[in-house]
């Protein structure tokens, strides 16, 4: 119902129907009291008869799939590439929109490698083939300077449609739709070159502040699974993030490279080339940030613009991301990613002590744009996330909390394996409608001197808060074994804390699947087992 109404405000509010198309005569199917300054037909067309034919346009290479329909002999056609009417018969090319996500970040990327010193040709070497997923899919440049400069050549994996199937086919074991394509990617490239890199990521080295950067555990042992799938040991898995200095990775390197692959090269030389990546990396980077802000001081004050949040091979890969940045652009909106967002700085940020709580690398990056996002004027966040996404069950959470305490509206996209796009354009659509309503009534508050203020905001939801005294509490414990558990909560209560092992049974465990929307199963029992044991014994939480 509520869906119903907001259609009928957009549309009046676009002036595709007046006011008259949905009261009055019209309303109750008086298609006669419809004014000439409306194309609604009235609500009684649902009992008209209404041929449908199916043809298909030849007037462009898209040869798109029309679905015609004839209106009160009219006829209205949908399902258009380009950008004519049934009406047209020729094809008319789409209005200009904004730049493409895609496009703004090649580009960044050849500018970055045009800065660099000139590279030799590749020779003859054996060809390192790079799978265009996982974390591999934000590293892609770095690795292809690194190889590169050491004179051998690459070959990257195609985003081409099938590869989430094909690997879902070869890996054996249930898995997100991101390690199936994965898989799918690394096998295809045994076709096309001599060695597969899949270097493995466990955790980004850490400066301390913020705790622990660990990528997804199933992430971490991938590299690990794909390469059981070769019996002639063409896959190259270095440990390449370990939360060591890159003194320890360019001996991983060598090992890999020198040890097992045979390949002829020196330290110096996979050293010389590690810093050439480097200085690569940090060039692409600055200049991504530079786009964003470029573009942000162009279109400050026009316009919404939408910050895609979520893993790099969520968003970026095309074979991946169910083409969401193009829906964005078409509706004349600007895409950008997280990593394109001015960061907030740490004496600014609100959420500190939730970065220092989510011990997921992605989660923080997330998080942080997230609040960039929030903070920024006429910048909206769509977070894009896969379904059965252990990790970011709990960063959805902690985004829409993020969201809700600085107020303002987000999208949240759950991509799996199907093909369809439609559920995510409409999606898309309203969203982008909510932003600029939301947009809007806060140029209307800003000019009335009713904005809200950035100090008054609360962030006692957002940020973890932990108890440190017991005394006159009682500790629950969950419920581990039958004999570990009750040995810790009696010596915990014969030390004078009040403790009790919470009940789990078959029932509670049944309930919890419930609320399970991608956590780790034992999480949901816990939980299910603390709410029982404080209803139970009557306790106060």
């Amino acid at each position: 119902m509520t869906g119903a109404f907001g259609a009928a405000l957009s549309l009046r509010d676009a002036a595709i129907c007046g006011d008259a198309a949905i009261c009055g005569d019209a309303a109750i199917g008086n298609d006669a009291a419809i004014g000439g300054d409306t194309s609604f037909r009235g609500v009684a067309l649902h009992r008209a008869e209404l041929p449908v034919r199916n043809e298909v346009c030849g007037l462009c290479a898209n040869h798109c799939k029309l679905s015609v329909a004839t209106v009160s002999g009219q006829e209205l056609a949908f399902g258009f590439l380009c950008g004519r009417d049934y009406a047209t018969k020729s094809f008319v090319a789409r209005k200009p929109g904004p730049p493409r996500l895609s496009a703004i970040r090649a580009e960044a990327e050849r500018k970055a490698r045009l800065s660099l010193p000139g590279i030799a040709p590749a020779g003859s070497g054996p060809v390192i083939g790079l799978p265009a997923a996982l974390s591999l899919i934000e590293d892609l440049g770095f690795w292809k300077v690194f190889f590169e400069a050491l004179g051998l050549p690459t070959v990257q994996s195609d985003p081409r449609d099938g590869l989430v199937a094909a690997g879902k086919a070869r890996m054996g074991a249930e898995f997100c739709a991101p390690i199936a394509s994965f898989h799918g990617h690394a096998l295809s490239l045994l076709e096309r070159a001599d060695f597969v890199f899949v270097p493995v990521y466990l955790e980004k080295k850490s400066d301390g502040s913020e705790g622990n950067h660990l990528y997804c555990y199933q992430t971490q042992y991938a590299p690990s699974l794909v390469s059981q799938l070769d019996d002639g040991g063409r896959f190259l898995a270095p440990l390449v993030e370990s939360g060591y200095t890159s003194f320890r990775v360019k001996e991983e390197l060598h090992r890999c490279l020198v040890e097992k692959a045979g390949l002829h090269l020196t330290r110096d030389a996979i050293s010389g080339a590690w810093d050439f990546a480097e200085r690569f990396q940090a060039d692409r980077g600055a200049r991504l940030r530079a786009a964003f802000a470029r573009r942000k001081h162009v279109a400050k004050g026009t316009d919404i613009e939408v910050a895609l949040l979520g893993r790099p091979y969520s968003v970026l890969p095309s074979g991946m991301n169910k083409g969401i940045p193009d829906m964005v652009a078409d509706l004349g909106v600007t895409p950008w990613y997280q990593d394109m967002l001015e960061p907030v700085p740490d004496r600014e940020s609100r959420i500190l002590p939730l970065l220092r709580e989510i011990p997921w690398e992605y989660g923080k990056r997330i998080l942080r744009a997230a609040e960039s996002a929030a903070r920024t004027e006429g910048l909206y966040p769509a977070l894009v996330t896969s379904f059965k996404c252990g990790p970011d069950s709990f960063v959805v959470d902690a985004f829409k909390k993020v969201m809700e305490a600085y107020g303002k509206p987000f999208l949240v996209l759950e991509l799996d394996e199907h093909d369809s796009a439609v559920g995510y354009e409409t999606r898309i659509e309203a969203a982008v409608r909510a932003f600029r309503n939301h947009r809007d009534r806060s140029a209307a508050e800003s000019g009335t001197g009713n904005a809200s203020q950035e100090e008054h905001r609360d962030f006692g939801s957002v940020n973890p808060r932990y108890a440190t005294a017991l005394k006159g509490k009682t500790l629950l414990l969950p419920c581990w074994d039958d004999l570990a558990a009750p040995l810790l909560a009696a010596s915990l209560r014969a030390a004078g804390v009040d403790t009790v092992v919470m009940e789990e049974t078959d029932e509670s465990i049944r309930a919890s699947v419930s609320t399970n929307n991608g956590q780790c199963l034992p999480v949901n029992a816990i939980a299910e087992s603390f709410i029982r044991t404080v209803r139970g014994l009557g306790l106060d939480p």
